[in-house]
């Protein structure tokens, strides 16, 4: 095989997997509710489209992030910047996210929602404690040391560090579900952001309507990895 010929195979391996991220390891295009890629995108307004379904679920906004193409959305906490998906979390969902630049010395919601009143949570976030917070159902922990960049994914109640399982929660899902959207850039605490929002930047989200496997979450991150 020449360099020239491998270079070109190389090349449309990543535009291949680039071009189809959020259904890789076999995922059916009807368990990916929300895509998007703000890494890469023509412009902010792009930024909000729903890749697995354009004009179903785009992303709309609370206070808009900053953005460019090389970074993604830019987040910064003091300016209370987040967006929303229009999509409740149900029991077996799964959420995952590239993000780079994040601010590990500060509480900082990454993405997700809270029902203050049954205590039922779906969500991702640093903690003042240096430990990354993978909550679900009725509890929340630390887990691992905090990261400034990596993709994170909360699969039902597992959460994963670069496609390494990092904590099983013991939380459990409370009657009634989640009746609040998750938040991007900020966790949706009944229906208003809570304080602590983001500093990061975010490269790259999807959302799915399914319990996500080990080998998914792992194909997953290969593909974002390449974003």
């Amino acid at each position: 095989m020449t360099l020239k010929y491998r270079r070109i195979m190389s090349s449309y391996k990543k535009a291949t997997i680039a071009g189809n991220w959020w259904l890789s390891g076999s995922i059916s295009a009807a368990n990916c509710l929300i895509a998007y890629q703000p890494k890469g995108a023509a412009s902010y307004a792009a930024s909000l489209s729903n890749l697995a379904n354009p004009g179903t679920y785009d992303a709309t906004e609370g206070t808009a992030p900053d953005w460019d193409a090389v970074n993604g959305w830019k987040y910064t906490k003091t300016d209370s910047e987040y967006l929303k998906t229009g999509i409740n979390p149900g029991e077996n969902y799964s959420m995952i996210v590239k993000f780079t630049n994040g601010n590990i010395v500060d509480n900082n919601n990454i993405m997700g929602a809270h029902d203050n009143a049954s205590d039922n949570r779906f969500y991702l976030s640093h903690s003042l404690l240096g430990k990354i917070y993978c909550s679900y159902g009725d509890t929340s922990a630390g887990s691992v040391n905090e990261v400034a960049s990596g993709i994170l994914c909360l699969a039902k109640d597992t959460g994963y560090l670069d496609a390494v399982a990092i904590y099983t929660n013991s939380g459990t899902w409370q009657v009634g579900g989640l009746p609040y959207e998750i938040y991007i850039g900020a966790r949706n605490s009944s229906g208003a952001p809570n304080i602590n929002y983001l500093t990061a930047y975010i490269q790259a989200v999807s959302i799915y309507n399914i319990e996500l496997s080990s080998d998914q979450v792992s194909a997953l991150t290969t593909a974002m990895e390449s974003l």
